[in-house]
């Protein structure tokens, strides 16, 4: 037997008490398998802390073992375990590496160099006054992996002197236990300290899978807002694209089926086209399940089905693949969930716009059908006006909300007796006051519709000026809707460049420095700007 583990603070090593003996190698044996076990699989590992119960293990081999010893049995249980570490996750193997090689050439130093410098100084208490340096020089290396890591510097010092605060009492106790027990101390010490690394290792990983499908629905929620303001099925086609992978090396596809049809319709960002079901070789999945390998003419995919009946597919080639594949399958039946709803959501909304914009665009040309001289007026605003919202980079909500109240920009002339609206020569006062009146009369009928307020505000305010000697409301700058002050641009521009009954036809070069005579007084500058760049643009395509 070998003597009590008490006698080593007595002496400077286990040299005295036979490191050669059974039952010590037993408990180096011991310790050494804890620090291999406890460093490759951490509680912790992030690009911004890192936690493990290893370091208990390397002070408490320190402080039994000679220098020379502890320096190679620690030196191994690093490398061991940053190979386990690297095999299990690939995370943070070089800076544990470095951070663990490190610290036993401090702990070796400060055991040869504080006694030499101190004679008949223990080597125990030589390691405690290294211990501090070793934290230092965690710190600084944990800040110097971290550096792209966008916590605060005093934030990930705290998470290093936090793993310490633990770790320290942990060595104590182990080493209390050695002393007290031996074997059987090392046994229950690296039992414990072990089983509460995998016990802490498993929160962890659970509360990261739960932070994940918590960041992962967040993302949902969003993809759903952003696929719900598409316009057309290729800017849902490309919304859904982007959410799965940045690569051009990926497509996403949708594969649709109409209730009581046998021919599919294939959905890209390129257009549709329809794919009869001798062109589709493979199992059709059902809803939230997945088929590999599956084509669709030339087109060979991982399908999603999206719907019950399997009549909604989703078609996934290239690089992510994977993505779906690795998703947890709650996530993936949120995701199936959410993409059928918004699918179907969309495609009714853009049948309903498509009936709105035709009703609209057959009340336009009945107004503009009352005056001859202004035959297709409406059309023509709706088309600059889109153009100059294009020039001006605004959303592709506000260029269709813009669309719409150009198109529909005079339908208060359906109130205006044709005798007026069509008169030569000069207009009463009495018959001026009706003609202004049409803004009013056309909001009138556009508020009625849910959905439409700010083509409303359009209607009701393109003929104001920022000077406030416009009409109805003589507003001023900024108190006029901004969509209503283009349309106002393009409104003035075609009418100058149409023939009118008391006016006759004008070029386009005319026709904007007309309008560039009115900048800042009755039009928005930035709106005249972009009308020049819009008319050059097209005179030279035309060119």
């Amino acid at each position: 037997m070998i003597n009590p583990f008490s006698e080593i603070f007595g002496c400077s090593s286990l040299l005295s008490v036979g490191f050669l003996d059974p039952d010590y190698i037993l408990i180096i044996a011991v310790l050494t398998v804890g620090s291999i076990i406890t460093g490759g699989y951490p509680i912790i590992t992030s690009s911004s802390i890192e936690f493990s119960m290893n370091r208990i293990f390397i002070f408490v081999i320190f402080f039994l073992c000679p220098v020379i010893l502890a320096f190679e049995v620690t030196t191994v249980c690093i490398l061991v375990s940053s190979l386990l570490r690297n095999k299990e996750s690939g995370t943070a193997f070089w800076r544990y590496l470095i951070s663990g090689i490190t610290a036993t050439a401090i702990l070796r130093t400060g055991s040869i160099l504080i006694p030499g410098l101190l004679q008949n100084f223990p080597q125990q208490l030589s390691i405690v006054l290294a211990i501090p340096v070793v934290i230092l020089s965690d710190i600084v290396l944990n800040l110097s992996f971290s550096r792209k890591c966008t916590s605060p510097v005093t934030d990930r010092i705290g998470r290093e002197l936090t793993s310490y605060i633990v770790i320290l009492p942990l060595t104590l106790i182990t080493i209390i236990l050695l002393i007290q027990a031996e074997l059987l101390g090392a046994l229950l010490a690296v039992s414990a300290i072990t089983g509460f690394s995998f016990i802490g290792r498993s929160i962890v990983k659970k509360y990261r899978i739960n932070q994940f499908r918590i960041r992962e629905i967040i993302h949902q929620n969003i993809l759903a807002a952003r696929l719900m303001e598409s316009f057309t099925f290729s800017e849902f086609l490309a919304t859904l694209e982007e959410y799965f992978s940045k690569s051009e090396e990926c497509s996403i596809r949708i594969l649709s089926r109409s209730s009581g049809s046998a021919d599919w319709i294939l959905w890209s960002l390129n257009g549709q086209r329809n794919v009869t079901p001798s062109e589709i070789t493979g199992n059709i999945p059902c809803k939230g399940r997945i088929s590999s390998n599956i084509k669709v003419r030339e087109i060979t995919a991982t399908v999603v089905g999206l719907s019950d009946n399997s009549d909604l597919l989703l078609l996934l080639s290239g690089l992510n693949e994977n993505v779906i594949r690795r998703m947890p399958s709650n996530l993936l039946d949120n995701l199936t969930l959410l993409l059928k709803h918004t699918w179907e959501a969309v495609g009714h909304s853009m049948r309903s716009e498509k009936s709105f914009l035709a009703a609209a665009v057959m009340l336009a040309r009945l107004a503009d059908s009352k005056d001859d001289y202004t035959h297709g007026h409406s059309m023509r605003v709706s088309n600059l006006s889109c153009a100059l919202g294009r020039e001006l980079r605004l959303s592709r909500k506000n260029i269709q909300i813009l669309r719409v109240g150009a198109i529909l920009h005079d339908i208060g002339k359906l109130a205006i007796p044709i005798p007026i609206l069509t008169k030569r020569g000069l207009l009463t006062r009495k018959e001026r006051e009706i003609i202004q009146d049409h803004p009013v009369e056309g909001a009138k009928i556009v508020s009625e519709l849910s959905g439409y307020e700010e083509v409303t505000k359009i209607i009701r305010s393109h003929h104001e000026r920022l000077d406030g000697n416009g009409y109805p409301d003589g507003l001023q700058n900024i108190d006029i809707p901004f969509l209503a002050r283009i349309v106002a641009v393009a409104d003035t521009f075609d009418a100058i460049t149409s023939a009118r009954s008391y006016h006759s036809i004008a070029d386009r070069d005319n026709a904007i420095e007309t309008i560039k005579e009115g900048k800042g007084i009755q039009f928005d500058s930035r709106i005249v700007d972009a009308l020049e760049k819009v008319v050059l643009s097209e005179s030279a395509h035309q060119a």
